[in-house]
């Protein structure tokens, strides 16, 4: 989203926490802590996702981008 309308990465994230708090989300946990990792690195935002998959439930990752890898240890 970034790319397309130039909103800085960290609008887009406090925005959408903002917005995630006035609805029912599933995994609310999971979604604002990507979008803070998001707004803290220039990782996807899927690979936010995983690394806060990883956080916050354990799931164990495995892939081979160096930059999420990194994330993960």
């Amino acid at each position: 989203m970034s790319g397309v309308y130039k909103i800085e990465r960290n609008e887009i994230g406090s925005t959408l926490i903002d917005f995630f708090d006035e609805v029912l989300i599933e995994d609310r946990e999971i979604i604002c802590e990507a979008l803070t990792i998001l707004v803290d690195t220039s990782l996807d935002f899927v690979d936010c996702i995983l690394i806060s998959r990883h956080r916050v439930l354990g799931d164990t990752i495995v892939s081979f981008d160096k930059k999420l890898n990194k994330m993960l240890d």
